[in-house]
C-alpha cells in the first residue's frame, strides 16, 4: 500500500476534529449542567474599600486589567482586598465552580474523542469520517487491521504524549499531525507501530506501476542470468592439429 500524503494526513485530522467539535455542541445544549459559575456580591465589593470600590464600579468589566495601571493606593487597597476573608471565600467558591466546569467539559470531550477515535475505527472498516472522505486508513506496519489496544495506544497515548509537549515545550499540534518524522509517522504511529495509506484508485495505480516495474526488472535479471549461463556453458573445442598444419603452411 501507498502512505498516506501529508494533505491527506492534514485534512482528515482537520474533518475529524471538525466533527468532534460538532457533536460537542450539540451535547452541550442537552447537557444540564447544574454549576453556576458565582458573582461577587455587595458583601464582597464592600470589603474594598471607598477607593478600590469606585475604581471598580467606573467599569467592572475591566476591572482586573485596569489594576494593573493603577496608582499605588489603588493597589495596595487591591492587595489588602484580595486578602480578607470575604474575598477569600468568593474565591474559593469561584474556584471550585470553575473546576467542576472544567472536569464536565474534558469528560464530554473525552469521551467523544474515545469513541470516535478508537472504538468506531475498531468496528467500521472506513474509521472515522475524516479518513473515509480522503480515502485513508490506518494499519499495522504489516498493513493487518489493528487491535483494539492498538487503536486505544495510537489514539490516547499518542494524544497525551503531543498535548504534554504542547502543555510544555509548546509544540503546536499540527507539526505532529502533518509531520513527525522522515517516514511521516506521528507520535501515536511510532508508539503503536501503525501507518496512515491510501487506499483510492491513484494509490492502486501506483502500486500497480510498481508491481509491473519490478517484473519487468526481474524478467530482466533473469534474461540476464540465461545469457551468462549459456556463454559459460558454451565451449570452444580447438583441434591441435589443425594449428599445426597452419603454422607449416
Amino acid at each position: 500500500m501507498v502512505k498516506a500524503s501529508t494533505l491527506q494526513r492534514f485534512g482528515a485530522f482537520i474533518i475529524d476534529i471538525a466533527i468532534i467539535i460538532f457533536v460537542y455542541s450539540i451535547i452541550i445544549r442537552f447537557v444540564n449542567v447544574n454549576i453556576k459559575i458565582p458573582q461577587m456580591g455587595e458583601e464582597v465589593i464592600n470589603a474594598m474599600g471607598d477607593d478600590l470600590k469606585a475604581f471598580y464600579l467606573k467599569d467592572p468589566s475591566s476591572f482586573p486589567l485596569r489594576i494593573f495601571s493603577a496608582d499605588s493606593n489603588i493597589s495596595n487597597a487591591y492587595q489588602a482586598w484580595i486578602q480578607s476573608n470575604e474575598y477569600l471565600s468568593f474565591y474559593a467558591s469561584y474556584r471550585n465552580a470553575l473546576f467542576s466546569l472544567a472536569g464536565i467539559i474534558i469528560l464530554i470531550i473525552t469521551s467523544i474523542v474515545f469513541i470516535y477515535m478508537v472504538i468506531l475505527p475498531y468496528f467500521w472498516d472506513k474509521q472515522t469520517v475524516g479518513r473515509l472522505i480522503l480515502k485513508v486508513k490506518v494499519v499495522n506496519e504489516d498493513e493487518t487491521k489493528p487491535s483494539f489496544l492498538t487503536y486505544l495506544i495510537r489514539e490516547v497515548v499518542g494524544g497525551v504524549l503531543i498535548n504534554l509537549l504542547n502543555v510544555f515545550f509548546f509544540v503546536i499540534a499540527i507539526i505532529n499531525i502533518v509531520f513527525i518524522s522522515k517516514k511521516n509517522y506521528t507520535i501515536g504511529d511510532m508508539i503503536s507501530k501503525t501507518k496512515l495509506i491510501r487506499y483510492d484508485e491513484e494509490s492502486k495505480a501506483i502500486k500497480e506501476s510498481i508491481v509491473d516495474s519490478d517484473d519487468d526488472i526481474l524478467k530482466a535479471d533473469t534474461n540476464e542470468n540465461k545469457i551468462e549461463s549459456n556463454v559459460e556453458e558454451y565451449e570452444i573445442v580447438v583441434d591441435p592439429e589443425d594449428n599445426w598444419n597452419d603454422k607449416n603452411e
